[in-house]
């Protein structure tokens, strides 16, 4: 059995605000858990006074870690967020064992190609 941890930073848009960012991970953080992928968890639940409030482009405070048992669950996880993503017209950056990949929009062949060459990252590491 290989545990596997995703994380997931929300794309930040225009000017929105920590609060805003919280909002939306909490939004696919529903969403994950209804899935049944993983076990899904904030990855800050608020940004601490004075911290950057991005990483990057994309927002600490929209921040999301799933605990997976295994790396086969990545498939089924990714496709969950290619879902919320396509919804809410958002882009969210993914760190699986550092494999990190940014995606704003994948077609369905792009999605399949982006999910294998994580696990095969991921089982080439194992």
């Amino acid at each position: 059995m290989c545990f596997v941890d995703v994380k997931f930073f929300v794309e930040r848009h225009g000017d929105e605000d920590a609060d805003d960012l919280a909002e939306l991970a909490d939004d696919l953080k529903s969403e994950l858990d209804q899935s049944g992928k993983g076990d899904v968890d904030l990855l800050f639940r608020e940004a601490e006074p004075g911290a950057p409030v991005t990483r990057g482009a994309i927002a600490v405070a929209g921040a999301l870690i799933v605990h997976l048992g295994e790396a086969s669950g990545l498939d089924g996880l990714f496709k969950s967020l290619f879902d919320w993503m396509a919804r809410r017209e958002r882009g969210v950056e993914i760190s699986v064992n550092g494999v990190e990949l940014k995606v704003t929009r994948a077609t369905a062949g792009e999605q399949e190609r982006m999910i294998q060459a994580a696990l095969d990252r991921i089982a080439a590491g194992a």
